[in-house]
């Protein structure tokens, strides 16, 4: 009877990462980018006291006795809706495109792009 050595090969095994790194990487993509039109509402009343397109609102008197001044802020808010209403458009309107792309050249090239 021969006994034979069993010789151990060595095959190179690709190292992928594991599997909660790709969900981790979607996470933190959604609130990159999604949280800003999600959280649009609560980003208002922040943008309002950094004084953005303060310059919008006008000062008018209120018909009270002690003809207190108050500020109408109407245009200034009409410049916040526009703000969110092009922002949502885009959201929806790029996922076409952006859905060929993903498509056609794989996840790297969408993800790139995106950024």
């Amino acid at each position: 009877m021969v006994a034979f050595a069993q010789v151990a090969t060595c095959t190179h095994v690709p190292l992928s990462p594991p599997l909660w790194v790709p969900a981790q990487y979607r996470g933190v993509s959604a609130r990159a980018f999604c949280g800003i039109i999600f959280g649009w509402a609560s980003l208002v009343f922040v943008l309002k006291d950094l004084d953005y397109f303060k310059d919008l609102c006008e000062p008018t008197a209120c018909a009270s006795p002690n003809q207190t001044l108050l500020c109408d802020c109407s245009r200034q808010d009409e410049q916040f809706s526009l703000v969110f209403t092009i922002g949502s458009f885009m959201n929806n309107f790029m996922t076409f495109p952006m859905g060929f792309i993903f498509d056609r050249f794989g996840t790297t090239v969408a993800r790139l792009i995106a950024m």
